[in-house]
């Protein structure tokens, strides 16, 4: 069986080409993020590992899925002593690279240089006054801003319990003001709190001069977790009242036979035309805090404001566009849309990208739907992984 699995793998490396990528980009990939590095031309991937920080670096996005464009960047002792290191981010800041990261229910970064997979140093615990976790970078009118989860309870008199999206200004790219915490979403909607109350995983980007939070909710072991929508209508992201928030329901969420789609990243095409979203999804109808949790990238449908559609299943898709040209550009304006999302029937269902049609790649659409029926029925035999449990649920820390 395993010979078979490699074989198949094997193929579809050969038989995808240029301009296209398999989903799932990994078959274990939990809180995925990616950006688009146009000084190199290069995608630059993280995810959850546990004990270090590893950035793949490729110029394609199917080159994700080879582990030999990934690389070690920084692990310390206390990394290997407690591997709970999740959820790391890489951003350019002034020109350095930054990597984000969650570890020991703290938000820490580590700096580097020009050089994205080149050496990282120095890790500074960014928000020591109570629980942290999922931290991102907010830019807004040329101003940094460190977006995470916490507790609300730690920073405001509302006593909600479970964790909240928090901003604190971003004074250099290694020190927040911890006296400035705003929290801009609670779990107070039903579809927030299946599990245990939960917002964590925040994402911030920006598209046609608007600015976003994406957000997940619910906790991750249950099939409802899912996607939160927060868009910022005014200049002030400390200003809570100027979040605004899809309440109705979330804008992502299981379907297709993925479950619990959720802590992703938004990136941008090399062209700059397109969005897209980054994220982890299981198999397991219940849900998975786990490694059984593989990456998917799809492209949102920004002709009407956002719409995330529904999870994409197995197979080959068109790549993100402009990919494969060298640039050399340091930054890109977007305006394909001018559609703001203010109302929730902005948010519509979305036709997720349709696999390529031609004759020719049937077969291999075929292929990567077996290569992952093979992979799920090979992990179900294994013993479970041990899922992630983290303070926020536990009474005694509210």
């Amino acid at each position: 069986m395993k010979f078979a699995i490699a074989l198949l793998h094997l193929s579809l490396f050969g038989l995808v080409s240029a301009g296209n990528f398999t989903n799932p980009l990994r078959p274990s990939g939990p809180d995925p993020f990616i950006v688009y590095d146009h000084d190199t031309s290069s995608y630059l991937f993280m995810q959850t590992s546990g004990n270090g920080l590893r950035v793949t670096k490729t110029p394609t996005l199917d080159g994700i899925r080879d582990f030999a464009n990934e690389k070690l960047v920084f692990q310390n002792q206390d990394m290997k002593d407690n591997p709970s290191v999740w959820a790391g981010e890489i951003h350019k800041i002034d020109g350095n690279w930054y990597i984000y990261y969650s570890h020991k229910d703290a938000v820490w970064v580590v700096s580097g240089g020009s050089d994205p997979i080149g050496e990282y140093k120095d890790p500074v615990r960014l928000y020591d006054r109570g629980w942290s976790l999922d931290n991102t970078v907010l830019t807004v009118g040329g101003k940094n801003y460190l977006v995470y989860s916490c507790h609300s309870s730690d920073v405001s008199d509302n006593t909600i319990g479970g964790s909240s999206i928090c901003i604190s200004p971003l004074i250099t790219p290694t020190q927040i003001d911890q006296d400035q915490v705003t929290v801009v979403s609670r779990p107070e909607q039903s579809w927030e709190q299946s599990g245990g109350n939960t917002n964590e995983g925040p994402q911030s980007f920006s598209w046609a001069g608007q600015t976003y939070i994406t957000y997940s909710a619910s906790f991750c072991s249950t099939p409802d977790y899912s996607l939160g929508l927060l868009h910022l209508t005014g200049d002030d992201p400390m200003d809570a009242s100027l979040w605004t928030k899809k309440t109705d329901a979330p804008v992502f969420k299981s379907g297709n036979g993925e479950y619990g789609p959720g802590h992703n990243g938004m990136f941008i095409s090399p062209d700059g035309t397109e969005l897209w979203n980054v994220y982890h999804a299981t198999w397991h109808p219940e849900g998975q805090c786990g490694d059984d949790r593989s990456t998917f990238a799809m492209r949102v449908d920004t002709t009407n404001g956002l719409n995330f559609g529904s999870p994409v299943t197995s197979g080959v898709y068109q790549a993100p566009s402009g990919e494969g040209v060298v640039t050399g550009q340091k930054s890109i304006i977007y305006s394909n849309s001018t559609t703001p999302l203010t109302e929730p029937t902005t948010i519509a269902a979305y036709a997720s990208p349709e696999a390529l049609s031609a004759p020719t790649t049937i077969g291999v659409v075929e292929a990567a739907q077996a290569t992952v029926t093979a992979l799920v029925d090979s992990r179900s035999c294994a013993e479970s992984q041990s899922k992630r449990k983290r303070s926020r649920l536990l009474p005694e820390a509210y």
